[in-house]
C-alpha cells in the first residue's frame, strides 16, 4: 500500500513546453495511479504517464525535479521536497529507479565537497591576484569545451521567451529566399550539421542577427534597402559565422558571477542555461567586442568565398549607402564598433584570396522579393484606411442618432 495522504496531495510547479505562450507556466501539479497531471493557471493540462517519464534533478537548489516525456517536448517540474516521494508512492514503484538514480547523483556531487573546497581555496588566491577576471576569460574558454547542444537549449529558449513586437512575415517566396541564402552557405559552416532555422520579421529596421544554435533573425528593412541577395547573404554570413564561434555564449559567460563562472569551469551549465534567455535582449542590442565582431567578419568572409560569393558583399552594400547618406549609418552597421576599419580588413582580406569567378543567386528574383514586401505595406495601409473610414462613418451614424433624439425631446 503507498501513502494515500501523500498520493492525494496538491504540488505547485510549472510547465515547459513550446506550445504555451512564452514556453512555460506555472502550474498545480497532482499525481494519480498512472500518470503526473500539470494543469497550467490558463487551463492548460499536461499529462505524462510513469512508464514513459524521464527525470533529472537540478535547478538553483538543487532539488528540483524534472519529469520530461521521451522526445523532451513537455517537461512537468517541482521543488516541492515532499514531490520525489510521493511520485515513488503514486507510481507504486515504477518511477522508483529513476527516483534512485538522480538522487543518487546529487549525493554524489555532495561527495565532491572536499574537493570543491580546495578548488575555492584556489579561487580566494586567484581573486586576490586579479583572479576575477581569470575565472570570467576561464569560463568563456571553457564554452567552447561544452556540447553545441547547450547552445541550441539556449538559442530555442531566447527565441521562445523574445517578444520583439514586430510581426514575422509570411509570405513564402520571401521567407523561402531568405532560406536560400542560408543554405548556400550552410555547407561551409565551420560547425557541420547546425541547423539554422530563419525568420522574417516585418520591421524597417535594417537589421539582423543570430542566437546561439542557430536561429536566425531578418528585418524587411534590411531586404528593402539591399540591391542583392548576394548583399543580405552577407549580413547572413557574419551572423552565422556568430553562431559557429559561439560569441553569444561567450557574451553571456561575460555577464557571469563567480559561481556561475566555476561552475561553467566544472562543466555545470545549469546557470548558464537559467542566465541563457536573457541573450535575445544582448542579441538584438550587437552587443559583441571589437574581436568577436573581427572574427565574425574574417570567417563570413571566408564562408562565402567557399560559396563562391564576392567576400565584399556586405562591404559594397553599406558603402553604397553610406554615399547615399554620409551622415547616417544602418542599423546592422552603426551599432558594430570601428566600421572603416572593419570594412578595410575585410578589403586586406578579400586580396589574399586566390582570383575567381563569383556565383550569383541566380535562382532567386530580388526585384520581386522587395516589390513583395511593397506589395504587402501597401495591402496593410489599404486596410488601415478602410478602418478609418468605417470609424468615422460609425462616429457619423452615433452623431446622427443622437440628433434626432435629441429633436424628438424638444
Amino acid at each position: 500500500m503507498f501513502d494515500q495522504s501523500v498520493e492525494d496531495a496538491d504540488f505547485q510547479g510549472g510547465v515547459f513546453c513550446k506550445e504555451l505562450p512564452n514556453g512555460r507556466a506555472s502550474a498545480n501539479i497532482t499525481l494519480d495511479f498512472t500518470s503526473i497531471r500539470a494543469r497550467t493557471t490558463g487551463g492548460d493540462e499536461f499529462v505524462l504517464r510513469y512508464g514513459e517519464t524521464n527525470l533529472e534533478m537540478g535547478g538553483s537548489s538543487g532539488r528540483m525535479v524534472f519529469c520530461r516525456n521521451a522526445d523532451k517536448t513537455v517537461t512537468i517540474f517541482c521543488e516541492d521536497k515532499k514531490f520525489p516521494k510521493a511520485l515513488e508512492n503514486a507510481s507504486s514503484g515504477e518511477l522508483r529507479a529513476e527516483i534512485e538514480r538522480v538522487i543518487g547523483n546529487r549525493k554524489q556531487e555532495s561527495r565532491r565537497g572536499w574537493g570543491m573546497f580546495w578548488i575555492g581555496a584556489t579561487v580566494c588566491v586567484l581573486l586576490l591576484i586579479g583572479g576575477y577576471f581569470g575565472i570570467k576569460q576561464g569560463a568563456k574558454a571553457a564554452v567552447h569545451s561544452l556540447p553545441f547542444s547547450v547552445d541550441e537549449t539556449i538559442g530555442e529558449l531566447s527565441q521562445s521567451s523574445m517578444q520583439d513586437g514586430f510581426k514575422e512575415v509570411d509570405d513564402p517566396k520571401v521567407v523561402a529566399a531568405i532560406e536560400a541564402i542560408v543554405e548556400r552557405l550552410e555547407p561551409y559552416s565551420a560547425i557541420p550539421d547546425v541547423k539554422y532555422q530563419v525568420r522574417v520579421l516585418d520591421s524597417p529596421i535594417m537589421n539582423a542577427y543570430a542566437l546561439p544554435g542557430g536561429y536566425i533573425t531578418v528585418f524587411t528593412g534590411l531586404i528593402a534597402e539591399s540591391e542583392s541577395a548576394e548583399e543580405v547573404a552577407g549580413v547572413i554570413a557574419h551572423e552565422m559565422a556568430h553562431v559557429t564561434k559561439r560569441h553569444g555564449l561567450e557574451r553571456v559567460t561575460g555577464q557571469l558571477g563567480i559561481v556561475v563562472g566555476i561552475q561553467v569551469l566544472l562543466g555545470d551549465v545549469s546557470g548558464l542555461l537559467a542566465l541563457g534567455v536573457e541573450l535575445g535582449q544582448y542579441a538584438t542590442q550587437n552587443s559583441y567586442s571589437r574581436l568577436q565582431e573581427t572574427e565574425a567578419d574574417l570567417e563570413g568572409a571566408r564562408m562565402l568565398y567557399e560559396a563562391n560569393i564576392d567576400p565584399l558583399s556586405v562591404v559594397t552594400l553599406f558603402e553604397d549607402l553610406k554615399a547615399e547618406d554620409p551622415l547616417g549609418l544602418p542599423a546592422w552597421l552603426s551599432t558594430h564598433p570601428d566600421t572603416q576599419g572593419r570594412i578595410d580588413r575585410l578589403k586586406d582580406y578579400a586580396k589574399t584570396l586566390p582570383v575567381k569567378e563569383y556565383d550569383t543567386y541566380d535562382d532567386i528574383d530580388w526585384a520581386d522579393i522587395k516589390s513583395r514586401l511593397e506589395g504587402d505595406k501597401d495591402e496593410d495601409a489599404d486596410k488601415n484606411e478602410v478602418s478609418k473610414q468605417e470609424d468615422k462613418k460609425g462616429e457619423e451614424e452615433d452623431l446622427d442618432e443622437v440628433a434626432k433624439e435629441d429633436a424628438e425631446d424638444s
